[in-house]
């Protein structure tokens, strides 16, 4: 668990932690048996799908890491995948990429409606949906057997939490998700 203020670097954290754990259970070239567990507590991000959400997926492919368009993959639809833009300014023109990997991973994630961007709006329902999406981690761990617990568990958080009050909400994360994160703060000035 990545707990920091707004603009502190908690999503970049998490797509390179990620990444690496993707490229660590691929680097001998044999398909993964697990993916890492990737959560999503931000509902001001809304991570795969869109603001106001609460998700989590398994990962099995690497993230994109410099683009903020669909910063944690897309969301599996009807629709063409998201490709990450070749060019950049007005002028450019914008030109589909050839490869593959120039798009964003489609993933399946599991969303929870909160409707709001912020935590703090509507605490009871975000609690509520809290402790379903660690009931769906719970099972998700469970159904994986010991290589989805040794693949790991990932989660996000808003920046909300890092202020001294928010510090009571990062604590009921916690036991909601039972163990299966353990929060990592990154330095603030709220906590200082």
């Amino acid at each position: 668990m990545v707990v920091g203020e707004r603009g502190a670097g908690k999503t970049s954290l998490i797509k390179t932690l990620v990444n690496w754990r993707v490229r660590e259970m691929t680097g001998s070239g044999k398909p993964a048996n697990a993916a890492v567990v990737v959560v999503n507590l931000d509902v001001g991000e809304g991570g795969w799908t869109m603001p106001g959400t609460l998700s989590l997926v398994s990962m099995h492919a690497l993230l994109p890491t410099t683009t903020p368009t669909s910063p944690l993959g897309t969301a599996i639809s009807s629709g063409p995948p998201v490709p990450f833009p070749l060019a950049s300014g007005p002028s450019a023109e914008w030109k589909p990429n050839p490869s593959i990997d120039a798009y964003a991973p489609p993933v399946n994630p599991l969303v929870f409606w909160h409707g709001h961007t912020s935590p703090n709006v509507n605490p009871a329902l975000f609690e509520h949906l809290l402790k379903r999406v660690g009931k769906s981690l719970r099972r998700k761990l469970e159904m994986g057997g010991i290589e989805a617990w040794k693949a790991g568990c990932i989660v996000d958080t808003p920046g909300e939490w890092a202020e001294k009050r928010g510090m009571a909400v990062v604590s009921k994360a916690v036991r909601e998700l039972e163990g299966a994160a353990m929060p990592s703060i990154m330095p603030c000035r709220e906590l200082n």
